[in-house]
């Protein structure tokens, strides 16, 4: 039985070669041969490379089978080029200047015509196409007919023959001979369905799908150009939240770049469309019908005189041969397609931990770099995180000031729809289209990710905060509680002006249990990292900050404009931020946190 790890689950499946699996999902648990595609290490993910199977170990596992539009498969294109841009970014990683994790400018490099679309352009200028539509190259074809004597031109080889063993086809019987009635005869007509014409009509189709999968592609980055330059005026956004993505976008776009590269990126449709509508006239014209739809080519092509002589031919020639060059990747070198797949993975990883390290900057957090892959991140309260890269997935945890709490971020850049979202893994996707919690999408076209990505983090700090602060801590010694701060009531610490007391010094001086000091750590840092804003970190000072009954408060931020709060409903503490925008979208700036206890 073959053992995979599942990366949605973090399970072990055991497979079952009946059962299709889902391609990007599942990955091997140890070093095994894959077949054609060679021998790869231990957290490998398994990746349709174009043929539906794949050979693990000598065991044939098939692929679901999943259809994609061309818009789709664009805008997955566009991520990959993107992500590729980041990369190289992310490697030379300066923790003081993050880059973007928005479609960077270098992108424009993607609408840079390649040699196929210079050639195309020139050959439909110049007609040499359409010259070959309007009169094809053709050969006579003759066909034998039985028709009457006054019809027949030219007699078949065989026609004596065919008169002698059919009677029917005498008009009378003569002593001198036969007189014929009708005869074997021979019909010629004009041939177009020759081998060249079969290459021209399936150019024709190749460059169809071509073009068409460029207009998506370009259809797509001008969408995202357009959405980034009207974020300024949009009014379903709240406007620390607008002022972020403005702010991310601009990383990424200055000095009119934005602009410059949506016009010429419409320059690039207008002329990609007009290739189009001049391919699908040629392929209305009576030479590309006479073509069998099913007349298939292989992609080298034979050295026949008209292709190598006739000039509208030879330029039929060089497009295929252009073409062919275009989509070999593509078309033919399986493990080249794996390797990419694996390259993309890479990438994806390196941008959620971009997204990742930018968030917590965001929040206020400070990051030092303590190995690759691996860094400490630093509360303005004195909180400590860890963020490392393990075993294909991103692992944020606390374990200093009494917490011991973890949470894994999973990128998947191949995800179905219905995926479900796992207890303790924020699943990280790459276009995915759902509302659920636990599940995020996280694309660099899309504008949003960086802030999701934030929502989700502050969501899971502030709960590990919120939850534990206002508790009374239990079982201490008198000798503690009888020296416990005076500002806050006995065995519970609070969001109040504290300054110059340092917790540390003051807690060595008893001798407690270590649940016990964890215990008092945890209340302490938690009233402590309620006092910073949740939305930017900046501490809140004097009036900003207004007790209320029992372990309720309400707080505001003068940099960002946040507020947050903890209130009773009557049944339950809540943490809420911003509870009073009515906008679409708040990001950051608007959360709600049940607290049970």
């Amino acid at each position: 039985m073959l053992r995979l790890l599942d990366c949605v689950t973090g399970d072990i499946f055991e497979c079952n070669t009946s059962v299709p699996i889902d391609s990007g999902r599942f990955a091997l648990l140890e070093k095994a041969s894959l077949g054609a595609l060679g021998v790869w290490p231990e957290g490998t993910l398994l990746f349709d490379d174009g043929r539906g199977q794949i050979v693990v170990s000598n065991i044939l596992l098939r692929f679901n089978t999943v259809k994609t539009d061309s818009m789709l498969l664009a805008k997955r294109q566009l991520a990959f080029d993107a992500l590729e841009n980041i990369k190289l970014s992310f490697d030379k990683l300066d923790t003081d200047h993050l880059v973007s994790p928005v479609i960077p400018a270098e992108i424009a490099k993607s609408l840079e015509p390649t040699e196929l679309q210079i050639a195309l352009n020139r050959v439909l200028s110049l007609g040499h196409l359409q010259a070959i539509a309007k009169a094809p190259r053709i050969t006579m074809r003759y066909d034998e007919e039985l028709l009457p004597v006054s019809r027949v031109k030219r007699t078949a080889n065989n026609y004596q023959r065919h008169l002698a063993a059919h009677s029917e086809c005498w008009q009378q019987r003569t002593f001198i001979g036969i007189v014929p009635s009708k005869l074997r005869a021979k019909i010629s007509e004009d041939e177009v369905h020759i081998y060249e014409n079969r290459v021209f009509a399936r150019l024709l189709d190749h460059l169809e799908r071509f073009l068409r999968t460029l207009i998506a592609q370009v259809k797509q980055l001008n969408e995202a150009m357009r959405q980034g330059l009207d974020l300024e005026g949009s009014s379903s956004l709240h406007r620390s939240l607008r002022h972020s993505v403005c702010e991310t976008w601009g990383e990424s776009f200055k000095d009119n770049e934005a602009e410059q590269l949506k016009q010429y990126s419409e320059h690039q449709l207008i002329s990609l469309e007009e290739q189009l509508r001049k391919i699908l006239q040629l392929k209305q014209t009576e030479t590309y019908r006479c073509i069998p739809r099913d007349a298939a080519v292989s992609l080298v092509l034979k050295n026949t005189n008209i292709l190598h002589n006739d000039p509208h031919y030879i330029q039929v020639r060089q497009l295929w041969e252009l073409w062919v060059k275009e989509i070999e990747f593509v078309s033919r070198d399986y493990q080249q397609i794996f390797k990419k797949a694996q390259f993309h993975v890479e990438c994806y990883r390196d941008f959620i931990g971009l997204l990742l390290l930018r968030s917590h900057k965001k929040l206020g957090w400070t990051i030092s770099n303590r190995s690759k892959k691996n860094w400490v991140l630093t509360h303005p309260c004195g909180i400590e995180g860890q963020l490392y890269f393990r075993d294909g997935n991103w692992h944020l945890l606390c374990k200093n000031a009494g917490f011991d709490k973890k949470v894994l971020f999973v990128p998947l850049i191949n995800a179905s729809q219905d995926i479900e979202a796992v207890c303790g893994r924020i699943l990280c996707c790459l276009n995915w289209k759902g509302d659920a919690e636990g599940i995020i999408n996280c694309s660099p076209e899309d504008l949003f990710s960086e802030e999701l990505m934030i929502v989700v983090i502050q969501r899971w700090w502030s709960n590990i905060f919120a939850s534990e602060y206002g508790e009374v801590v239990s079982n201490l010694p008198q000798t503690i509680l009888e020296q416990w701060p005076k500002l806050h009531a006995s065995g519970v610490f609070y969001a109040q002006t504290n300054e110059g007391f340092n917790i540390y010094a003051w807690i060595d001086n008893f001798q407690l249990a270590p649940t016990n000091k964890d215990a008092v750590l945890r209340r302490y840092f938690a009233a402590e990292a309620l006092k910073f804003c949740p939305c930017c970190g900046v501490k809140t000072i004097g009036s900003n900050l207004v007790p209320r009954s029992g372990k309720g408060f309400k707080a505001s931020c003068e940099l960002c404009s946040a507020t947050w709060q903890i209130r009773s409903n009557g049944s339950l503490w809540v943490f809420e931020i911003g509870s009073n925008i009515k906008v679409e979208k708040a990001g950051r700036w608007q959360q709600t946190i049940n607290l049970f206890f």
